[in-house]
């Protein structure tokens, strides 16, 4: 049994193949909302350029969920272990909402108070502060606050599985397993239901929370294995590169190929098939060695990563309006990473070092 994940929180135990994961994911995102701007490296491919972006945000998103429901499934793994109690699974919560609610408050209200920064037409504002904007509908047809879908998902995600712990923690020796199990039957229930509904696959299969109820959840049966069975997982996932690797690359074409998406196969089974083949390769990356040269700046974005993804879609609407074309590309990527460096040292620290220890 391993706690080495566990411990993550703390800058002194960060783990480089996590902060990894996180820093790809960040810059597969970034790169995607910036392929509109000359000079991106989407742009040596101009007659690919607009597809090429889409694809990295939607894998980028989904590294993303993946390392969530990784993280979240160690954390509750270790919980359930030593018994969870109503108490501990409130703390838990408690402590997810102080690390994600203060700044998506705060980047709501800012987009509120200043245009600018969201030019799209805003729809009602109710749906966006109770966090159900994409909850059992797609997010408003304008995309006000585009970004936000993913934080409902994963806000939602966390009170689930809580309670469902809570729940299942009462007859089953493996609560956490049976969870995620739970949630990739009901995303995939879902998923069949909302075939007869059609819709845009990007809107009404991945953007939505019933929908994408397995979304976290294959992270969390990774790390079952790993917080239960650390050296047996590694050595699958060792052996199953082989295999794993050409499956991600595969799905990442489908991905890329709207005709795909829109059959019953792309739309029930793409996602968690993504999930699961970057989970077979994750174990490989999380044990990674720290190259001196490159682990600054990768532990950087990944402790930037969450503030990053938050702000960087107004400042792509605000650069435009500020520098020349030329240098609209270069202006966005330093812009977002100079706020969201702000923000993490101003809100973000201060606000995670007031959570209550979890129990």
């Amino acid at each position: 049994m391993s706690n080495t994940v566990a411990a993550h929180s703390s800058d002194d135990q960060r783990l480089f193949g996590l902060d990894l994961i996180r820093a790809a994911a960040i810059i597969l995102v970034i790169l995607a909302h910036g392929s509109n701007f000359p000079g991106n490296p989407f742009s040596w491919v101009p007659a690919a350029t607009s597809r090429l972006g889409w694809v990295s945000g939607v894998v980028g998103v989904e590294m993303f969920f993946c390392l969530s429901g990784f993280l979240i499934g160690i954390l509750m793994s270790r919980i359930t272990h030593h018994g969870i109690t109503p108490r501990s699974a409130w703390i838990f919560l408690l402590r997810r909402w102080m690390r994600t609610l203060p700044l998506y408050y705060l980047v709501l209200l800012a987009l509120v108070l200043f245009p600018v920064l969201e030019p799209s037409q805003r729809p009602a504002f109710w749906p966006y502060a109770l966090l159900v904007q994409n909850a059992v509908n797609p997010m408003p047809a304008s995309n006000w606050f585009g970004t936000s879908w993913s934080l409902v998902i994963e806000e939602w995600s966390y009170i689930v599985v809580a309670a469902l712990a809570l729940i299942t923690a009462r007859f089953h020796r493996h609560p956490i397993l049976l969870v995620a199990i739970i949630l990739c039957v009901a995303g995939t229930v879902f998923r069949l239901w909302g075939l007869h509904l059609g819709g845009d696959w990007d809107t009404s299969v991945r953007k939505m929370f019933l929908t994408r109820l397995d979304a976290i959840a294959w992270g969390m049966i990774l790390a079952w294995f790993w917080f239960n069975h650390q050296k047996a997982t590694l050595a699958w996932a060792r052996a199953s590169l082989p295999a794993s690797l050409p499956l991600l690359v595969v799905l990442v074409w489908i991905i890329s190929r709207p005709d795909l998406l829109s059959t019953d196969f792309g739309r029930i089974a793409v996602l968690p098939l993504f999930a699961a083949a970057l989970c077979m390769v994750m174990p490989t990356i999380i044990i990674l060695p720290a190259p001196n040269i490159i682990k600054p700046i990768i532990t950087f974005l990944a402790r930037i990563s969450y503030t990053l993804y938050l702000v960087h879609w107004s400042v792509m609407f605000l650069v435009p309006q500020l520098v020349s074309r030329g240098w609209q590309f270069i202006c966005y990527i330093g812009l977002s990473v100079a706020v969201a460096t702000i923000l993490t040292v101003v809100i973000e620290r201060p606000v995670l070092r007031l959570r209550p220890r979890q129990v």
